[in-house]
């Protein structure tokens, strides 16, 4: 698979998504924020068929589109006493069933949704690339640049804001950097999975990590490791790459918790907080 120009653009766009939603997953999991990803995964559905409908690149035409929606959910979160799942479950409805009516109604659109449902790796282009990248880059900067005002964002708002922390910025941050990614990565897993890409990796890190870096640390890795096995398994024995990879999330999710309970065994550990 690897002398494939195809496949190894494939491996190399989904590792690149694959690090960027496991350095944002920490940021959203542990601020009971990480269906997010769901309800912006559902927007960008929307958005993506009305970019092939209205426009040659669907890619620039969804971004900021979905950015948009993701400030817009921020302000609705943070600033209305609606709660912040009835708000993210209310724009993912409405968002998937928008593109849905578009997408049977409107002659102009000739694409599969099944592919932005549960996703088609092997499109990828040179575009997707080069866009995985960018995000890996601007990821990367954004937690270097911001890490203990957004540590302190997740962990604790009302000290955070003590210490002139602006909370609602750092968390606008983190759902824009969101926005872009999804966009990007329903490429990999499609609209209905994309969620658990970014859920995961800090569910299975909390339990082999116990501080704030480490556990990026084993996001990235697990990521990677979950990624590449189950592109691997998904090439050879002909299964949908992104349901495939989600399976093998869950997998080493289930090796993650049964060591982690056989460890607070033996130490008389507390078990982890998630």
């Amino acid at each position: 698979m690897f002398h494939d120009p195809f496949l190894v653009n494939a491996m190399i766009v989904g590792l690149l998504l694959g690090i960027s939603a496991a350095l944002m997953s920490p940021f959203l999991v542990f601020n009971n924020k990480s269906m997010i990803a769901d309800g912006l995964s559902h927007v960008s559905f929307t958005a993506i068929i009305l970019g092939y409908l209205f426009s040659n690149q669907p890619l620039l035409f969804s971004i900021p589109c979905v950015m948009l929606v993701s400030f817009l959910l921020t302000l609705l979160i943070e600033k209305t006493e609606i709660e912040a799942d009835a708000s993210i479950a209310a724009v993912s409805a409405l968002g998937l069933a928008i593109g849905l009516i578009i997408a049977t109604v409107m002659p102009g659109f000739n694409r599969s949704i099944e592919s932005l449902l549960v996703g088609s790796i092997l499109t990828a282009s040179a575009d997707d690339l080069i866009v995985s990248g960018v995000i890996v880059m601007a990821t990367v900067s954004v937690i270097y640049t911001y890490y203990w005002p957004l540590i302190a964002t997740v962990f604790d708002a009302t000290y955070a804001k003590s210490q002139g922390i602006h909370t609602f910025r750092m968390n606008a941050l983190v759902n824009a950097m969101m926005a872009v990614f999804i966009v990007v990565g329903i490429r990999i897993v499609g609209t209905l999975l994309i969620s658990s890409l970014v859920v995961f990796p800090a569910l299975i890190a909390s339990r082999l990590a116990h501080d704030a870096k480490r556990t990026l640390t084993v996001s990235v890795l697990v990521s990677i490791i979950a990624i590449i096995t189950g592109m691997i398994v998904s090439f050879r024995i002909g299964w949908p790459t992104g349901p495939t990879i989600i399976v093998v999330f869950a997998l080493l999710f289930l090796i993650a918790m049964l060591y982690s309970k056989y460890k607070d065994y033996n130490t008389g550990a507390n078990p982890p907080l998630i």
